[in-house]
């Protein structure tokens, strides 16, 4: 049983159960950060700033892709980045 594929309703998507919940599509590590979906480019930064609003921003280092808001946690930022929402 250690790859039987599980479905979980409540999440609409399917996972492996020695994997726990863990999104397959996500990376490995929680702040492993996936390219850019615009260039490629796997040179991603993010910080806390409190100049305009506070929380976290995420951005390419290269094209300059980011979201119109911060995030209020590191992890947030990251898992939007890699969510593309």
């Amino acid at each position: 049983m250690d790859d039987e594929v599980l479905y979980d309703e409540d999440r609409d998507e399917n996972f492996h159960e020695n994997e726990g919940m863990q999104n397959l599509q996500e990376p490995r590590e929680p702040n492993e950060l996936k390219p850019c979906p615009f260039c490629g480019n796997r040179e991603i930064s993010y910080e806390y700033t409190s100049e305009i609003a506070i929380g976290f921003e995420i951005w390419c280092n290269v094209c300059g892709a980011t979201f119109n808001h911060v995030f209020d946690t590191e992890i947030e930022a990251i898992i939007a980045w890699n969510l593309r929402i």
